[in-house]
């Protein structure tokens, strides 16, 4: 079990996602009644019209879905619980069982300065259990560090939580609400109180937003153009077609996800010129058949590839494809022909 300093980190989100996911085989019990209790748009009233990074997962809606419990299957054996001593602990001092008491995450990210060269991220995290004094207690006797207290607008900030982090910490909004981030971050969420404007006033996130058909489980929007350099280059630099002109020209991307018997995933692109988001379009549909060729005796494999839809409309890219289990194990089965030689697929 990682101490609190590794939670409010960068793994944060997949720290949490893998512990809660664990649930779906372990526990049934309701959750307490202490939470936040906001409706989605109240959320999106949280959030600062500058961001220009949001992804959101409903912990409680994807305990029971079939990707849930691929995940869950997945990280089981990089986060374990139930033996895990530090595990215990946290849970006997501070009450919290992540696996059941976090219920829905909000990640985001906005520009620091004016030239885009860094930038404020953090977490709006909705849950139950969450006792101030207890939870202040564990930090301190983890870190055996003091914790620094300031007063912003009415709310405690709580940092120095981390030497090598310093910069960071987090805040109570409200009951069953907390927010973790760099400190700048806290002001600007602490700030939207009484703000008339969120994130639903930045003319390029709500554009995505509101195209995203289903809003319950995981989705995401990245709006690169608006995003700290670091960010934006990391995002396409994760591309298989890094350092191609067409990327470089990757204006905003989003994800969703569709649950039934499958999984539907939803990933579109946007990019500057119909050309652009054609000349990548044709590149994944090359990679897509190169796939095929390698897997011809795997027909499972290639009814999976089929599977995959890539079109473009205008200067969107548009990718889907249906997830289960199998089509995880396949992946992993077939990534090491995919991952070596010359031409590199994952």
């Amino acid at each position: 079990m990682k101490n609190f300093s590794s939670l409010k980190n960068s793994t944060l989100f997949l720290l949490l996602l893998g512990l809660v996911l664990q649930a779906n085989a372990c526990s049934n019990e309701n959750p307490p009644s202490e939470m936040a209790n906001l409706s989605q748009i109240d959320y999106f009233k949280l959030i600062p019209a500058e961001t220009n990074l949001l992804i959101y997962a409903n912990f409680e809606n994807l305990k029971t879905t079939s990707l849930g419990e691929s995940i869950k299957n997945e990280l089981s054996t990089k986060i374990e619980t139930e033996d895990d001593e530090d595990y215990k602990n946290f849970m006997k001092k501070t009450g919290i069982d992540l696996k059941r008491d976090i219920h829905q995450i909000w990640f985001c990210s906005m520009v620091e300065n004016e030239n885009k060269s860094e930038s404020d991220a953090g977490a709006i995290i909705e849950g139950s259990n969450f006792d101030e004094e207890k939870i202040l207690q564990y930090i301190e006797e983890q870190d055996d560090n003091e914790v620094n207290k300031t007063t912003y607008n009415g709310h405690t900030i709580y940092s120095n939580i981390n030497d090598h982090d310093d910069d960071s910490g987090f805040t109570f909004l409200r009951k069953g609400l907390v927010a973790i981030g760099k400190e700048t971050w806290l002001h600007s969420i602490i700030d939207q109180e009484g703000s008339n404007t969120n994130i639903l006033d930045n003319k390029n996130m709500s554009k995505y937003i509101n195209n995203i058909q289903q809003k319950n489980h995981l989705w995401g929007v990245f709006h690169l153009d608006g995003l700290s350099d670091d960010w934006a280059q990391k995002i396409r630099s994760e591309s298989a077609f890094k350092g191609t002109e067409a990327i470089e020209k990757l204006k905003s991307l989003y994800f969703y996800t569709k649950f039934s018997d499958k999984t539907d995933i939803f990933i579109k692109g946007d990019f500057t010129t119909n050309t652009e988001a054609e000349l990548v379009a044709e590149t994944m549909i090359g990679f897509k058949a190169m796939a095929k060729l390698m897997m011809m005796d795997d027909k499972e494999a290639i009814d999976m590839l089929n599977d995959i839809k890539i079109k473009t409309e205008g200067s969107v890219l548009e990718v889907t494809t249906k997830v289960d289990e199998k089509f995880i194990d396949k992946l992993k089965e077939k990534q090491n022909t995919f991952s070596t030689g010359k031409v590199r697929l994952l």
